[in-house]
């Protein structure tokens, strides 16, 4: 099992400046009551066009997926597997956390107008251009009809990230089938109920989390875990390409 750059997890791991991604991370989880549950089916074995990973492989990834199995020191800013077999990775978190931990670097250098875009993960401070406009940020539309270029929308942005989790970035064919990253934790497949989820917030990595989270859940639910924190707007794509807002998010939409 190998976690980071290949470190063996037998012993204790210590990991320094990713403690405090790995902490965002289990406060969201502990806080919102959430099991953020991936199979990164490329890390499990070999996959390539054509092919499709064994029930029995997902299944046997599945069973060391316990996050009891992860024992963190907040002192020492170490963690432990007490499962051997469990494999970690911070795929959910690490791209909005970097872009928050730049956003935060920039501002405390200075800068208050600026606009940092990692792909599917959009931070936005301040306004564009002495007039002060707004950041037009559109959402990609994630069908696979669409077209290079294809929009679901746009929308007016001051001082918040724009983070979307989709099924149209990170897949593979078989048969003719996407099989895309985000994994249903009951079917161990990919997960069906979306094409694509996107939070508005001002914390990158939280939106980057939750986008993720919300994309394996039913709509109510994710609607009341959103709807209960003033900091969050949420926007789902269903597979008929018909779109639900959480209650404040539509006001941001410009086409």
């Amino acid at each position: 099992m190998k976690i980071l750059s290949g470190i063996q997890p037998s012993g204790k791991l210590h990991i320094g400046n990713y403690f405090g991604m790995m902490k965002t991370m289990i406060s969201l989880m502990e806080s919102a009551d959430l099991y953020v549950f991936i199979v990164d089916l490329h890390a499990l074995t070999s996959v390539r066009d054509g092919q499709k990973l064994a029930t029995g492989t997902l299944e046997a990834a599945a069973a060391h997926s316990n996050l009891d199995s992860v024992v963190i020191d907040r002192e020492k800013k170490s963690l432990q597997f007490t499962d051997p077999k469990l494999q970690l990775d911070f795929g959910a978190i690490a791209k909005g956390w970097a872009v928050e931990k730049v956003s935060q670097e920039l501002q405390a250098a200075g800068y208050t107008n600026f606009l940092i875009n990692a792909g599917g993960n959009v931070r936005c401070i301040g306004s564009k251009g002495a007039e002060g406009l707004p950041w037009r940020i559109a959402i990609e539309d994630p069908s696979e009809t669409a077209a290079a270029g294809d929009y679901l929308l746009s929308m007016d942005i001051h001082d918040l990230s724009v983070v979307t989790s989709g099924i149209n970035q990170r897949f593979y064919l078989v048969n003719g089938r996407r099989y895309h990253h985000l994994i249903d934790p009951d079917s161990l497949e990919p997960e069906t109920r979306y094409l694509s989820v996107t939070v508005l917030t001002e914390d990158s990595a939280l939106g980057d989390a939750l986008s993720t989270a919300l994309f394996n859940m039913d709509l109510e639910a994710g609607l009341q875990i959103v709807e209960a924190r003033p900091e969050l707007e949420a926007i789902w794509c269903l597979p008929d390409g018909s779109l639900r807002y959480s209650s404040g998010a539509e006001c941001y939409r410009r086409d």
